[in-house]
């Protein structure tokens, strides 16, 4: 299972780096896991259960967030967490 993370994004509209997406290998369905985001309070902002929608930061300030991708009930794989940036300029 090949997993690559980002750890900062820039959603400024210049159509570079304008969402948050974890890149998943071509054998892994895009479905079968849950992504959610957390602001520094613990504070759910962002989830979805289709890992080919990113999150695009809307309504939310720079800052750093939580995300946790976890497979969904019943889907085998690992689960994973970090750290992700939203930088507005």
């Amino acid at each position: 299972m090949i997993f690559y993370v980002p750890n900062t994004f820039t959603p400024n509209n210049d159509k570079m780096n304008e969402e948050f997406l974890p890149i998943i290998s071509n054998a892994i369905d895009p479905t079968s896991y849950t992504l959610t985001i957390f602001n520094r309070w613990g504070v759910e902002v962002f989830a979805t259960e289709n890992l080919s929608q990113g999150w695009t930061g809307e309504d939310s300030p720079s800052a750093t967030y939580y995300w946790v991708l976890e497979p969904r009930d019943g889907q085998q794989g690992e689960s994973r967490a970090g750290y992700v940036t939203l930088v507005r300029e």
